[in-house]
């Protein structure tokens, strides 16, 4: 099932929507190969090498924008949990690995970054006018 990028999904409206939207053009490259495609193991590596960087550049983003310390810490717990699960579906049949890639990347964007969000907009907060 291919993922599609809706506005919904926005975080910073910069790097780390870029970068959102990178993996699930990754995904949705791997998720139309065929199942024995050697190449769809090299796209899944591809994405989670790119999503290991993004993890460190939003647990950077989070640091910066005065993101509570513990809610940094759960949610850096929350990725390194997810790069664990990608080594332990290693070895499942590759549309599982697809699914589970597919869920993990809604759920956790539309649960956990969309939170981000809200301490982005108050570091950003509203424009000022010069007077």
């Amino acid at each position: 099932m291919k993922l599609s990028w809706m506005d919904q999904l926005k975080i910073d409206g910069g790097a780390v929507d870029r970068q959102h939207y990178e993996l699930f053009e990754l995904y949705n490259a791997a998720e139309v190969l065929p199942e024995n495609d050697e190449n769809k193991a090299v796209l899944l590596g591809q994405l989670r090498d790119y999503a290991v960087r993004h993890f460190a550049e939003e647990e950077s983003l989070m640091e910066t924008s005065g993101c509570p310390p513990e809610f940094v810490a759960h949610h850096r717990a929350q990725h390194r949990s997810f790069e664990a699960a990608l080594g332990t579906l290693a070895d499942q049949p590759m549309y599982q690995l697809l699914d589970f890639v597919r869920e993990w990347l809604l759920v956790h964007i539309i649960t956990e970054d969309r939170k981000i969000h809200r301490f982005v907009q108050n570091q950003v907060g509203p424009p000022r006018s010069e007077g």
